[in-house]
């Protein structure tokens, strides 16, 4: 099967031939544009507030928001009047479309890793003296990157509020003895309704999204330092080592000594 980040690299696009800046007005609305054919556009908003229409639902907007249009799709046209966005535009020309897209909106991870990428890309493209060709792929495939990466995290606008709440709770306390009721009602909601919304929503369980965030901690741990076992399991919020090794090796198919030893810097 192959994924979308994959299926981007297959249909990379024909040419980078725009990349702006926008600054809507004060107006509520503004009147948008629709993408021509042969075209995709990346609108990846940089600060203020909106709104986009997708499927009849309004979505937020903010800082980090990305939305990435196809031909005949339309480009934002909801602001907000007291806090007006601002956007970076990236306009690429293509060949067709991939039959797996993009997410249509999605968001950056870290919203000022979005705004030091727009002034790079920007101040690049308008050089003059760089690889066009060489740019275009870098733009397309680390948005692709970024829209991939969000996946179902807590950055993605497209999830409830209350479910978005419910993994920030999870990726901030991941490393303390944080349960699942705890989750629950620091999101505001009753332990059934975390259940649901987490199946309908992610094809997941909260304790396996909580079990993988503090696995995912212990592989960095794992690959970058010496620190005990033990010491490991409880810094990601483990109980105990043994309960550690065994969620990491039904996870991995390989003992936390293991993962160390294959993806840890050679020792001079």
């Amino acid at each position: 099967m192959i994924t979308s980040a994959a299926a981007s690299l297959s249909a990379l696009p024909l040419s980078l031939e725009r990349v702006s800046i926008f600054q809507c007005s004060r107006r509520p609305r503004n009147l948008g544009r629709v993408i021509r054919e042969g075209f995709e556009e990346i609108e990846i908003v940089l600060g203020g507030r909106g709104s986009y229409n997708l499927d009849g639902q309004l979505f937020p907007l903010e800082a980090g928001s990305m939305l990435w249009h196809r031909a005949g799709e339309k480009t934002i046209e909801h602001s907000d009047a007291q806090d007006p966005y601002r956007c970076l535009v990236i306009g690429f020309r293509v060949s067709g479309h991939s039959t797996t897209r993009q997410p249509h909106l999605s968001a950056w991870r870290n919203a000022a890793a979005a705004v030091s990428f727009a002034e790079e890309l920007f101040a690049a493209f308008h050089r003059g003296d760089i690889d066009r060709q060489l740019l275009c792929h870098y733009a397309h495939i680390s948005c692709a990157w970024q829209a991939h990466a969000a996946g179902p995290s807590r950055a993605n606008p497209i999830l409830p509020a209350n479910l978005r709440r419910a993994l920030q709770v999870i990726a901030k306390d991941f490393a303390s003895d944080l349960d699942l009721p705890t989750v629950a009602q620091r999101a505001g909601l009753s332990l059934p309704h975390l259940h649901s919304l987490f199946r309908r929503h992610l094809d997941s369980t909260p304790s396996k999204v909580l079990e993988e965030r503090r696995l995912r901690h212990a592989r960095s741990l794992l690959a970058e330092g010496q620190d005990p076992i033990a010491s490991i399991a409880h810094t990601c919020g483990f109980a105990d080592a043994g309960s550690f090794c065994r969620a990491f090796k039904r996870r991995q198919g390989m003992t936390p000594g293991a993962y160390r030893q294959r993806y840890s810097a050679p020792l001079a």
